[in-house]
């Protein structure tokens, strides 16, 4: 499941941290409705693991 998770989320990380290998990524698959994606240890990318969960992540993005 984390490998696909990875696969899946990997280029969008890439793309914004372009240096970056998929190795130093760690998949945090243990949330209710998102995953996380802890790049080295500094950076954090959350994914909804539905559209569903997705649908208030601007309001929170924007309250953050």
């Amino acid at each position: 499941m984390k490998r696909e998770i990875l696969r899946k989320y990997f280029p969008i990380i890439k793309k914004h941290y372009p240096e970056c290998k998929e190795d130093e990524i760690e998949v945090i698959d243990s949330g209710h409705d998102h995953f996380i994606l802890l790049v080295k240890n500094l950076y954090a990318f959350r994914f909804p693991r539905t559209d569903g969960h997705g649908k208030n992540d601007h309001m929170e993005n924007s309250f953050l």
